[in-house]
């Protein structure tokens, strides 16, 4: 899940950097070692075990009445669902924008950069 997203970001170019909103009363250091406690404390990291739905292409030896399904074949290929499981930080998403919104609320604003650009 995470890989995914780090492939996009390294594909496309694309990065960030606080910059400040007028002339914040906190330094970025300041503001960011505030929020970051403050997001941690009122967000935690919280790991769970997750679990999701996947299919994969299984080969099954065919039987002897199969011959509709194999014909002339010994094995065959059948999608089958599988459960995954997986452990994620069921917190991530909402420490995070806790951290953004405190930023904004100490004068910072986080710029995102594309190929040189700024957005």
């Amino acid at each position: 899940m995470f890989l995914p997203l780090i492939s996009i970001v390294l594909i496309t170019g694309c990065s960030s950097k606080w910059e400040p909103k007028g002339v914040p009363d906190y330094t970025l250091q300041e503001a960011k070692l505030i929020c970051d406690l403050d997001a941690n404390t009122r967000y935690p990291i919280r790991k769970e075990v997750l679990q999701h739905t996947v299919y994969r292409d299984v080969e099954k030896t065919c039987r002897k009445d199969d011959k509709e399904r194999c014909g002339d074949k010994k094995t065959y290929t059948e999608r089958v669902p599988m459960t995954e499981s997986y452990v994620a930080d069921i917190n991530q998403e909402d420490r995070k924008t806790f951290y953004t919104s405190c930023m904004s609320l100490k004068g910072w604003e986080q710029k995102i950069t594309t190929f040189g650009n700024k957005q």
